[in-house]
This record gives structure tokens, sequence and C-alpha cells, in this order.
């Protein structure tokens, strides 16, 4: 599990990079619904499309509650909800991630699936620095895991199976981006 975060930081900064339109930093998630509790991760914006509208990745990893954990790595857009003078910068957006699972029930184990995520937020600039922001959404993920079978001496293999599962839920979360 340790490996997947370290691997998905390190695709989150890497796609970061591809642009000087770069702002990346850390993030709190408190999530309802199916996969509630606290996670921690990454946000980043790096690519333009126009001025209103940009493109980022994100990453995060979900502390365990209920024997499920997950680290979940993905692509956000955002359009910026244009307004004169403002003291701060909402928007919209969603994301499409691919989710990693640990499952410690009845010996589980991993599971991968796909999910998605509709948003809206707000930015409040730090002059020169960078941005606080905060963002309220509803988030869906899908996967599907083996139950291993039980062996049974004389018979085999006995039970067991593939299971799919789905769950969805508001979210909150914010942080802080730097600007480079």
């Amino acid at each position: 599990m340790k490996k997947y975060l370290v691997s998905s930081l390190i695709l989150v900064f890497a796609l970061s990079s591809v642009s000087l339109a770069l702002s990346v930093g850390p993030k709190v998630t408190m999530a309802t619904g199916d996969y509630n509790g606290l996670a921690v991760g990454v946000e980043s914006y790096f690519y333009n499309v126009t001025p209103a509208f940009q493109l980022g990745a994100e990453g995060s990893y979900k502390l365990a509650t209920n024997s499920i954990g997950w680290i979940q790595v993905g692509g956000i857009g955002r359009y910026m909800i244009p307004m004169e003078n403002p003291m701060f910068m909402p928007y919209v957006g969603g994301g499409l991630n691919f989710n990693m699972y640990n499952i410690d029930i009845s010996g589980a184990g991993s599971a991968s699936g796909i999910g998605f995520k509709l948003f809206g937020g707000a930015d409040f600039p730090v002059a020169g620095m960078g941005t606080f922001f905060g963002n309220i959404g509803f988030a869906s993920q899908s996967f599907n895991y083996t139950v291993p079978g039980v062996t049974v001496p004389g018979v085999g293999t006995v039970g067991g199976g593939t299971i799919s599962a789905s769950g969805s839920g508001l979210y909150l979360d914010g942080g802080y981006r730097f600007s480079f």
C-alpha cells in the first residue's frame, strides 16, 4: 500500500511539471456516505486550457476505517466562474479517478476500480504565495475483489469468487496550493 502511495504522489508531481502554470499543495478530505473517513493528499492544477478552464491531477490516501483503506489518483478539471474584483474565486469541476483498495475483511486483500467526482469550491488567494481552497462534492467509486475460497481436505476449494461493490457520498476538502 505504501508503494502505491509513493507512486501516486510521484505521478501527481510528474504530471504537474508539464506546464509553467503550476500550483500544487497538500489537502485534507472528510468523506461521508459509504466511504466515510479522513484522507490526506495532494492537489495540483498545471494546464490552462483557457484562462477560465484548468486541468490538473490529484492523489489521496484514505486512512483505514471500517476495515477499508484506499489510495486514489486521478485527473481533475474545473471552470473558474468569472467575477469582478473577487476576494475569492468560485469554480465548478469534476474528475475521473483510479482507486486502489486495501480490504481487511475475511482475507479479501486488495482491489482496484474507477470512480468519478463532481464538485464546487472556491480559491482564496494569498498575495504572491499561493491559494487556500475549499471544495464540497459528490464522489462515486466501484470495484471488484476476489474472496478466497476455503480448502477442505479431500474436497478441494469451496466458495470464493469475485464480488463487485460500489459506493458514493459527499465530501469536503480543503488545503493550500503553492504557485510556481
